[in-house]
């Protein structure tokens, strides 16, 4: 009952392997540059946040009257 069947795959997989380890002064580079965008984004987002409740924002145009149907 039970029959021999040949299954051919056919993978082209080509991931991207590291030839080397990567040194603690690169890795530790990149992940200050990670967390110092992340600083200035967050410094970024806290000063609009600041201004729009001062009523006064400056970065871009925001409507603080609702028109209301």
């Amino acid at each position: 009952m039970l029959k021999n069947v040949t299954i051919k795959y056919s993978f082209n997989l080509s991931m991207a392997v590291p030839k080397k380890r990567t040194s603690k002064a690169k890795k530790n580079a990149r992940k200050a540059n990670w967390k110092r965008k992340s600083y200035f984004a967050a410094q970024k987002s806290l000063s609009l946040a600041k201004s729009m409740l001062r009523g006064k924002p400056t970065s871009f145009v925001y409507n603080i009257y609702i028109d209301s149907e």
